[in-house]
């Protein structure tokens, strides 16, 4: 006697009327995952912003676990858009197993996404204290002695116009740089860059170098 049975086709199980119809399932999934794309790649381009601009700058001044979460979510942020594409495919095709394991990918990335997010502002409280406190540390005893770091010193206080960590000051922890001596802060805390361009007679003068 033959089998009646029959194999049930690996798609969904919709009624054929209103948003329950595959039509209107198929829309919703469609809008949603739009919106989140656009969300994440937003996410994604901003991370990448911070990386390429800013990522230096973190590692001078030892801020490791901002780096660290900054990556995190970046590459999160790349998981989460190939997962919402293989949404659209899924929910196209209408294969109910690999929309299920694909939602199941994208939650936990979600979920990935809001830990290194916590962290990194987590990381922000104290961040000016913590920040100033590295900065002083890296001007009394790399600068100069790590060629690495301070060349990404004299990058960093050019580009925001600056000088030491909260005052020129700060300048006299690092024995090559003293009040007293020709030279009292980097060529890098002058406003008009060029070479011993902090040298005496007006070398700390205001209006040759950034005081803050």
């Amino acid at each position: 006697m033959p089998s009646t049975s029959t194999r049930k086709p690996n798609r969904l199980a919709v009624n054929n009327q209103g948003f329950c119809s595959v039509f209107g399932i198929k829309a919703t999934i469609i809008i949603v995952g739009f919106i989140l794309l656009v969300s994440v790649l937003s996410l994604f381009y901003l991370c990448t912003w911070t990386i390429i601009t800013k990522h230096k700058y973190a590692l001078l001044a030892s801020a490791y676990l901002y780096a660290i979460s900054t990556y995190s979510l970046l590459i999160s942020a790349s998981i989460t858009c190939i997962a919402i594409v293989a949404l659209f495919i899924t929910a196209w095709i209408e294969h109910a197993k690999g929309l299920k394991i694909t939602l199941f990918i994208l939650i936990l990335t979600f979920i990935f996404e809001i830990t290194a997010g916590l962290v990194a502002f987590g990381y922000t409280v104290n961040l000016d204290e913590r920040l100033s406190k590295n900065l002083l540390e890296t001007i009394q005893n790399k600068y100069h002695y790590v060629k690495g770091k301070t060349k990404t010193f004299d990058q960093m206080q050019r580009r925001f116009r600056c000088c030491g960590s909260k005052s020129f000051k700060d300048w006299q922890l690092n024995s090559n740089f003293n009040l007293s001596m020709a030279s009292a802060v980097p060529d890098s805390c002058c406003k008009s860059y060029e070479p011993k361009c902090a040298q005496k007679p007006y070398g700390k003068h205001p209006s040759n170098i950034f005081y803050e």
